[in-house]
């Protein structure tokens, strides 16, 4: 009696010890691609962040440069109306008082109009979802919501 294994194909048991290392080689290799792979992936999203931010950078340098071009007009216009307006009443003080009143009566305008501007087309979003919402109601269930109220009035 051996105490050697017996097996029908010679060197069977020597050719499972290498498959089993040789698969752990692979996994071991495909594991470090994966690795590699996801390193690449992160780099490349951490690249658009970074140019993400620098066009954003950009972007706001140019920003505050028109900002501060298109105050600096406006004070040099708001300067020479002053100005012809205190040669027009002989005095310094009341130029600047008129043209102070008028940069705010302008400004007060425009505020105006943008306001009632966005009130009117969110007034106009509205009304037409609602319309949306009752010819819905009506190919639906025959009527709308608003048929509906009609008929409940005669009956409280």
């Amino acid at each position: 009696m051996s105490s050697e294994p017996t097996s029908s194909i010679p060197g069977a048991d020597s050719k499972a010890g290498k498959d089993s290392v040789s698969t752990d080689g692979k996994i071991a290799e495909l594991f470090e691609y994966f690795s590699y792979y996801l390193t690449a992936r992160i780099d490349a999203v951490r690249l658009s962040i970074r140019r993400r931010i620098f066009v954003a950078a950009l972007v706001l340098v140019a920003v505050l440069t028109a900002a501060g071009m298109i105050v600096a007009a406006g004070v040099l216009i708001c300067y020479g109306i002053s100005g012809g307006l205190a040669q027009l009443f002989h005095s310094q003080w009341i130029g600047e008082l008129v043209t102070g009143l008028l940069v705010l009566a302008a400004v007060a305008m425009m505020a105006a109009l943008v306001l009632r501007r966005l009130f009117a087309l969110s007034h106009a979003k509205r009304l037409a979802k609602y319309q949306t919402l009752r010819e819905r109601q009506k190919v639906r269930f025959g009527r709308d919501v608003a048929e509906q109220a009609g008929k409940g009035k005669g009956h409280a």
